[in-house]
């Protein structure tokens, strides 16, 4: 998005570096640690997003009772 400082170092940079380099074997090794993060920290925020409209699904039945 380029809100950040462009010396700043974030997966946004880190991939956007590699994407230099996807003509070399090298590519993918370069791409997959941030994607992997990415990912991995969009799941959790999902799971954690979840669990917390579950538990005030069941706090709003518990106030009804």
């Amino acid at each position: 998005m380029g809100l950040t400082d462009p010396r700043t170092v974030t997966w946004g940079a880190m991939m956007e570096d590699a994407m230099g380099y996807l003509s070399e074997s090298a590519a993918m090794w370069l791409l997959l640690p941030p994607m992997l993060c990415l990912s991995l920290l969009m799941l959790v925020l999902l799971i954690l997003g979840s669990r917390v409209e579950d538990d005030a699904l069941a706090l709003e039945q518990r106030q009804r009772a």
